[in-house]
């Protein structure tokens, strides 16, 4: 195995982790993260703070004091986030200690897709920054395999698979096997094969196109792909991390032995888009109930149908907000007899991504999710 350094700081953020797919599909997302005070100057216990960059870097946020040699680990729920790029950061103050290169590290660059990109992988996302990844040597028919498994990481609705992505260090080729489920440990029969030209390497991501393999289309089964290496050279060499965090379960590698467990984290994701809707199917309205019901279709490009019924006349209020809270468009908005309604929302100038759309009437109200997909 061939890698480079990592650099040695005083305080380090290590072991981010938030499931993929970081997408803003969904309203939440878990995150944590460690920070070690390293007690490479022989420093004791030091104040530490931590932010979130997107764009310009946000306030330092506060975190206990770490003693030399300690660690602390922050837990948070990223609500609603942003489709970009965020950089977590952590810090210290310490007395006597100018050098600031040392107090600051990144945790991890975590990416928001829009909301109709779900991007599965199980990497340690410290790729940004060449210090923190490795690269390994494979000889000719070795390589890694990668177990992706959507109903575990959440998924309760079905795709259609867009691309495979990694990170290379140089160009060339590169053999793609696709398989079925198989169990936690073997890949099932094969599906598929083919050698793929690697034009992209670090830090750009090389794309695999996978919209014409029907297995990978309209599903959410578990699949394995193994990225087979055609030379002794070990090129065009996969990036990874020099340990497994997240990929435990996931990441398999054949040195030469057979495909065994893997030690290490590898960069290789899977892009895929949801074909079904955010909440439950469409349920059949009833009359004189205080009701909204899933739009029809779903997603929609750019109309889709809201049904919504009201227990009694009166005043009734139905709104369509984008996922900051921020008023999109009012559908409907005056007196209404009891029964059911039906209204027509056209997204034709809005962006791709879920909306809520809330209904207001008798002093209640009632919200559900649609997916707009250009």
């Amino acid at each position: 195995m061939v890698y480079t350094s990592a650099l040695e700081n005083d305080v380090s953020a290590q072991k981010l982790h938030v499931p993929m797919p970081t997408s803003a599909y969904f309203d939440s997302l878990y995150c944590s993260v460690e920070v070690h005070n390293l007690g490479l100057n022989n420093q004791g216990s030091v104040p530490t703070f931590w932010r979130v960059d997107y764009g310009s870097p946000t306030p330092l946020i506060p975190w206990p004091t770490v003693p030399s040699g300690g660690m602390v680990m922050k837990e948070w729920s990223w609500q609603t986030p942003l489709v970009g790029s965020y950089f977590v950061d952590a810090f210290t103050q310490l007395t006597g200690d100018e050098n600031l290169s040392n107090d600051t590290t990144k945790a991890g660059l975590v990416e928001i897709t829009p909301s109709n990109v779900l991007e599965f992988g199980y990497d340690n996302r410290q790729y940004s920054w060449e210090p923190s990844i490795y690269y390994f040597n494979f000889m000719t028919g070795e390589g890694i395999y990668v177990r992706y498994t959507p109903e575990d990481d959440g998924i309760d609705f079905n795709m259609n698979g867009q691309s495979l992505k990694a990170l290379f260090r140089e160009p060339g080729t590169i053999r793609i096997h696709i398989y079925e489920p198989g169990t936690a440990t073997t890949p099932g029969p094969e599906v598929t094969q083919w050698d793929a030209s690697v034009t992209q390497v670090f830090p750009a991501w090389q794309s695999f196109d996978i919209t014409g393999i029907s297995f990978l289309q309209d599903t959410r089964t578990d699949f394995w792909v193994f990225y087979e290496v055609l030379n002794d050279l070990g090129e065009p060499h996969i990036y990874g991390d020099d340990e497994i965090i997240h990929g435990e379960g996931h990441f398999f590698a054949d040195f030469g032995t057979g495909m065994q467990p893997s030690d290490y984290d590898f960069y290789v994701r899977a892009v895929f888009e949801p074909i079904v809707g955010v909440e439950e199917p469409t349920v059949t309205p009833q009359p004189a109930v205080f009701a909204l019901y899933q739009n029809t279709p779903n997603p929609f490009n750019p109309t889709t149908s809201i049904t919504f019924s009201l227990e009694k006349a009166g005043a009734a209020k139905l709104s369509v907000f984008d996922l900051m809270g921020r008023t999109v468009r009012v559908l409907a908005d005056g007196s209404y007899t009891a029964g059911v309604h039906a209204v027509s929302f056209n997204a034709t100038d809005l962006a791709s991504g879920v909306y809520i759309y809330r209904l207001e009437a008798d002093g209640k109200s009632i919200e559900k999710k649609m997916l707009f997909l250009k």
